[in-house]
């Protein structure tokens, strides 16, 4: 029986999803992370290899040359050489099937709306945002990484929500609940501790980003800081929407959200909501790998 994959990647786990052509879920499997802008590529390999292998094993009547197409929706695909280096693994792991590769954002947009034309805006670890034309053609704006790039994701907000504490600590910003809430949260007794939870733990963006949701949390408590974080990041989001929506009609102005920052967070949702009236914000019951099965689809 031929049948699809679909396949969401992250900075912090991989979904493989298999389907028949009429998308009817056949099996799943859980593995680690994909991105290459966070991990080296031996390191990637070795997750996508292993996900493969743990996946056929648990379905062993699906057959890997029975494929017909894999679609890999991940994080850290921003430049042709990464997703030449993506594409080199998949041919590697199932070299039967057909492949397309795309950012992360990307399979959102086809799983919220039918034929994919319209938005996609992405705020998770970090962020980025592309549009789709009934042409096919692709317009981005943001997503290039933590560090000149990702404006209004879990990083960037956790990172500011450490400046703001430190900034507190010394005078130079108000005083902010955050100190207490991040404090209380890692197990930390001061600010020299926090440095070293920064710099010397091997905490990096995941674990960072991962202090977003304390950050909303202190913002519905009107904390001026936390605040203004959120005020920054929906501004952020917003000139990403708003540079792809430009080159769309006015009629694919649907912004389909996805990641945690815009699904679980309300503030932000409704912030960025209120800074571009004209578009129509949506979420979906689907998910990112469901997404994925659909630009599968496209190719049959």
């Amino acid at each position: 029986m031929k049948y699809l994959i679909g396949i969401d990647g992250g900075g912090t786990k991989t979904l493989l999803r298999a389907a028949t052509f009429e998308l009817e879920v056949l099996g799943e499997m859980r593995g680690g992370a994909s991105n290459l802008t966070a991990l080296p590529a031996e390191t990637v390999e070795a997750h996508l290899t292993a996900l493969f292998d743990d996946f056929y094993a648990k379905y062993p009547h699906l057959k890997r040359e029975d494929c017909a197409v894999v679609a890999f929706g991940t994080a850290g695909v921003s430049t042709p050489e990464a997703t030449a280096i993506q594409h080199g693994f998949l041919k590697k792991l199932m070299p039967y099937s057909e492949y397309v590769i795309s950012s992360d954002a990307i399979p959102p947009l086809y799983a919220g709306i039918d034929g994919g034309v319209g938005i996609s805006l992405i705020s998770g670890t970090g962020s980025a945002c592309f549009g789709r034309n009934s042409e096919g053609t692709l317009f981005r704006a943001g997503g290039w990484g933590h560090i000149i790039g990702d404006e209004g994701g879990g990083y960037a907000i956790g990172r500011d929500s450490l400046t703001a504490i430190m900034q507190a600590f010394d005078g130079r910003g108000p005083k902010t609940v955050l100190t207490e809430m991040i404090f209380s949260h890692l197990g930390l007794n001061d600010v020299y501790d926090l440095i070293d939870w920064t710099y010397r733990r091997g905490n990096g963006k995941s674990e960072i980003a991962g202090l977003s949701w304390i950050t909303e949390k202190a913002a519905i408590q009107g904390d001026e800081a936390a605040i203004a974080i959120f005020d920054k990041a929906a501004e952020d989001l917003a000139k990403q929407v708003a540079a792809v929506a430009k080159h769309l009609p006015v009629e694919a102005h649907i912004c389909v959200l996805n990641g945690s920052n815009l699904t679980k967070a309300p503030m932000l949702r409704d912030k960025l909501s209120a800074l571009l009236p004209d578009i129509r914000f949506v979420t979906t019951e689907k998910d990112a790998a469901d997404g994925c099965l659909a630009m599968a689809k496209e190719l049959t």
